[in-house]
């Protein structure tokens, strides 16, 4: 959830973890290895951990940098088309 909101973020995690999903935080996963009954996790050092199902998640990046947004005053940062609490960017015909 790097790429969410940080509040959104965590109400997602606190939500999840209600359901009883453990996250494993801080990890960079190396291997998934598929084992008899699972899944076999490892970082490629000293960490490993079973698991009987993976959820991977993949950061998108945004394809904006194309449109010229500037020329009509959209502002843009490293996550896309920036917007205000109402989804609403920096120009209010767009």
């Amino acid at each position: 959830v790097a790429h969410f909101d940080e509040e959104m973020g965590q109400e997602f995690i606190n939500y999840l973890k209600a359901q009883g999903i453990k996250f494993i935080e801080d990890i960079s996963v190396d291997k998934v290895e598929k084992v008899a009954d699972g899944f076999l996790l490892t970082d490629g050092t000293d960490f490993e951990h079973k698991t009987d199902l993976v959820i991977a998640g993949v950061g998108r990046q945004p394809n904006s940098d194309k449109l010229n947004l500037e020329k009509v005053g959209v502002e843009t940062d490293a996550k896309g088309i920036k917007v205000n609490e109402y989804l609403q960017t920096s120009n209010s015909k767009i």
